[in-house]
């Protein structure tokens, strides 16, 4: 599905692939589709997944921001809650 964007969040969304240097190889890549998307077009296309349990581990095991970060799962779990409450089960 497509969520329609006005200029100003067009303009944002674009200028966000700025903010990553290291991908500047992927978003050059990527930076037509992204114009045509953002800026011509003003929308976001999102891809339903279903069947997905965000407050559950996706496997066994440490999970990367575990690692990386050092954030146990169960404390992520609990400060994301009211986010994924918000906004992931209403586009689900």
């Amino acid at each position: 599905f497509k969520i329609k964007l006005t200029f100003k969040q067009a303009i944002q969304n674009f200028l966000l692939i700025f903010h990553y240097p290291t991908q500047k190889i992927t978003f050059l890549g990527l930076s037509l589709g992204l114009f045509i998307n953002f800026i011509l077009l003003r929308r976001i296309t999102y891809r339903r997944v279903s069947n997905i349990d965000y407050q559950k581990k996706s496997h066994e095991g440490i999970l990367f921001y575990e690692s990386r970060f050092k954030v146990p799962f169960k404390d992520f779990n609990f400060h994301s809650q009211e986010f994924i409450v918000k906004y992931i089960t209403e586009i689900i």
